[in-house]
C-alpha cells in the first residue's frame, strides 16, 4: 500500500479539526522487524568503498601504533597482562583512528574542492507542497521554544515562503503547570502572527517517549505533509536553511531525509564555551569527511533536518527489541535505527554539512551533561543487540557502532587504565641508567 493514501479518519477513530490542530490526515506506520530484506539500489555503493578507505587508515594507524607499544613491551616477552593491555590499546586506537581518519578526508575535501561542491542544482521553491515544522517538546522552557519558532516564521515570512511551512508543536509534557504555560505561550505566539499556521497537540499517554510522540504525529497528521523538519527545543534553523533542504527533497525524490551539521550557539558557562569553541574549530571539518564516506547511507541525530513524511512512515516505525530493560523493549535513541531503516528500504539518507544556518545549544553545566548522557548511554548501548541485524546497509552500521563505542570506548579505557596500573605495581621500576635494558633485571 502506497504509505500517502489517506485512511478514512473514521475507521481509525480520528478527530475533527480544533482551533488546535488541523483535520486529521492519517497515515500506516507499520512496526518493522529488526531484521529484514534490504532492498540494493543498483550502481550506488559509494558510501561503503569510501568507508573501506577509511577502514583501511583507520588500521594501519592502529597497526602502527600497537606494533610501536608491542615492541616497547617485549625486551623480555610479553606477559598475558600485557596482552590483554595491548588489546585493549588496540580497540581504544581503533575507534580513535577512524575519527581522525574521518577528520583527515573532511581538511582535504575543504581544501581541494569548492565549497559548493555538493549542492544539486535546485528549483525556485514550490509553495503547493506543505513542510511541517516539528517541535517535540517535554517539560521544557516554552517561551524559549516558541521564541525561536518565531524567528524561523519571521525569517520565512521576509523571504515570501511562510505559505509553504506549518509550525506544530508535539507536546509530552507531564507537568500540569508546564502544561499550562505551554498553552499560553503558543496562544500568545498565534495572536502575535495570525495569519500564520500554528498548531499544537499535547498527549496524555506518553507511549515511545520522543520518538513515539513523532510517530504519533506522523500516524495522525502525516499525510497533510510531503516532508517535516524536526527539531529539539534548543534547536534552530535559518530561513535560508529551511528552504534549501525542501528544495534539495525536491530535487532528489530518492532521498528520505536530509541531516544538517548543527553549529553550537549561545554558551553562557565555560564548559558550554569550550564545546561551543570545539565545534567550532572541527566541526564543519569532521562533519565533512563523515558526509564523504556516508555516501547516501548517511544518519541522523534527531534533529535539524529533514524528512521526507511517506518514507519515514512506510520504513521507519521502531521494532521493540527482544528481552527486558535495560537494553531490551521499546528502542531509547530512535534516530540511528531510524535512518538504518530508510537506507535499508532502499532511500537515501544525507548528511549535508555545507548548509549553513543550522543551530543547537548544549548542556550548560557537568550535571546536565552527565544526566544527558545517561539517558544516551543505555539507548546507544541498546544498539548492541542491532549490529547482527539481517538487511542493514555496512555503512548503517559503521554509524550504529560509533554511538555504542561512543560509550563502550569509556569503559576499555578505563579498563586500560586499571591494566597499566597493575603493571606498574607489579613491573619494578627501571633504574635511571638502565633505561633501553632488561626491565626485569634490574640490580
Amino acid at each position: 500500500m502506497d504509505a500517502r493514501v489517506r485512511l478514512d479518519a473514521p475507521t481509525l477513530g480520528a478527530r475533527l479539526a480544533t482551533p488546535e490542530t488541523p483535520p486529521e490526515a492519517p497515515l500506516l506506520m507499520p512496526q518493522q522487524p529488526v531484521s529484514g530484506q534490504r532492498v540494493r539500489v543498483h550502481g550506488e555503493t559509494d558510501g561503503r568503498w569510501r568507508l573501506g578507505v577509511m577502514l583501511v587508515a583507520a588500521l594501519g594507524i592502529t597497526a602502527l601504533a600497537t606494533t610501536h607499544a608491542w615492541s616497547m613491551m617485549n625486551k623480555d616477552g610479553v606477559s598475558l597482562l600485557e596482552w590483554v593491555g595491548l588489546a585493549l590499546l588496540a580497540a581504544n586506537l581503533a575507534w580513535v583512528s577512524l575519527a581522525c581518519a574521518t577528520a583527515v578526508a573532511g581538511a582535504a575535501i575543504l581544501m581541494t574542492r569548492e565549497p559548493n561542491h555538493r549542492r544539486p542544482a535546485l528549483a525556485p521553491l514550490d509553495t503547493n507542497s506543505l513542510t511541517a515544522i516539528v517541535f517535540p517538546i517535554r517539560n521544557e522552557d516554552t517561551s524559549r521554544v516558541t521564541a525561536g519558532a518565531q524567528a524561523i516564521h519571521d525569517q520565512l515570512m521576509s523571504a515570501g515562503a511562510a505559505a509553504a511551512f506549518e509550525f506544530f508543536f508535539i507536546s509530552d509534557t507531564t507537568d500540569p503547570e508546564l502544561a499550562r504555560e505551554e498553552e499560553n505561550a503558543i496562544s500568545r505566539f498565534r495572536a502575535a502572527r495570525p495569519h500564520a499556521s500554528i498548531f499544537y497537540r499535547r498527549r496524555t499517554q506518553n507511549h515511545g517517549r520522543k520518538a513515539g510522540n513523532v510517530s504519533e504525529f506522523v500516524r495522525r497528521w502525516g499525510g497533510r505533509y510531503e516532508y517535516m523538519a524536526v527539531f529539539d527545543a534548543d534547536s534552530l534553523m535559518t530561513s535560508d536553511a529551511l528552504i534549501e533542504l525542501v528544495q534539495r527533497m525536491d530535487a532528489q525524490p530518492r532521498t528520505a531525509l536530509i541531516q544538517t551539521v548543527p553549529s553550537l550557539v549561545n554558551a553562557q558557562t565555560m564548559m558550554a564555551r569550550s564545546q561551543q569553541f570545539a565545534m567550532r574549530a572541527y566541526g564543519q571539518i569532521f562533519g565533512t569527511g563523515l558526509a564523504w564516506w556516508s555516501g547516501g547511507a548517511g544518519n541522523f541525530w534527531g534533529h535539524n533536518a529533514i524528512i521526507r513524511v511517506s518514507a519515514f512512515a512506510a520504513h521507519a516505525g521502531l521494532p521493540d527489541l527482544p528481552g527486558k530493560g535495560p537494553l531490551g523493549g521499546h528502542i531509547l535513541s530512535h534516530d540511528f535505527v531510524e535512518a538504518a531503516l530508510l537506507r535499508r528500504a532502499g532511500w537515501r539518507v544525507e548528511i549535508a554539512p555545507e548548509i549553513e544556518g543550522s543551530y543547537e545549544e548544549s548542556p550548560p553545566t557537568l550535571d546536565d551533561l552527565v544526566a544527558r548522557d545517561r539517558r544516551w548511554a543505555q539507548g546507544n548501548l541498546q544498539h548492541l543487540k542491532l549490529l547482527g541485524a539481517r538487511g542493514f546497509d555496512p555503512v548503517s552500521r559503521a554509524h550504529i557502532l560509533s554511538g555504542v563505542m561512543g560509550y563502550a570506548s569509556a569503559l576499555l579505557w578505563f579498563s586500560l587504565i586499571l591494566v597499566s596500573a597493575t603493571l606498574a605495581i607489579l613491573i619494578p621500576p627501571v633504574a635511571a641508567n638502565g633505561i633501553g635494558g632488561n626491565r626485569r633485571d634490574q640490580d
